[in-house]
């Protein structure tokens, strides 16, 4: 339930009238501690949330541990034809 509740506000995220309005709700603040959550889709849809309506001066809440970053950088690659893929240091 929670991560659809981000995938929601991630799509309200996009648009950049509604960034006042994730403020005035004090959205960065309670989305930011799902960026560590264990269920790995919880934490991308959390830090692509953030990813809209943080300001460069807070930009540490989107720092993400090994695993959320491969799977982001994976998409990236794949997106782009890129063969190649990423896997975190063991």
């Amino acid at each position: 339930m929670v991560t659809s509740s981000l995938i929601i506000l991630h799509n309200c995220a996009k648009a950049t009238e509604n960034r006042q309005i994730f403020s005035d709700l004090v959205a960065l603040e309670r989305i930011a501690p799902y960026v560590k959550a264990e269920e790995m889709e919880t934490a991308i849809s959390a830090v692509l949330t953030l990813s809209y309506i943080t300001e460069v001066n807070k930009a540490h809440l989107l720092e993400v541990g090994e695993n959320v970053s491969a799977i982001l950088t994976n998409s990236l690659l794949n997106s782009s034809g890129n063969q190649w893929s990423w896997r975190p240091s063991t």
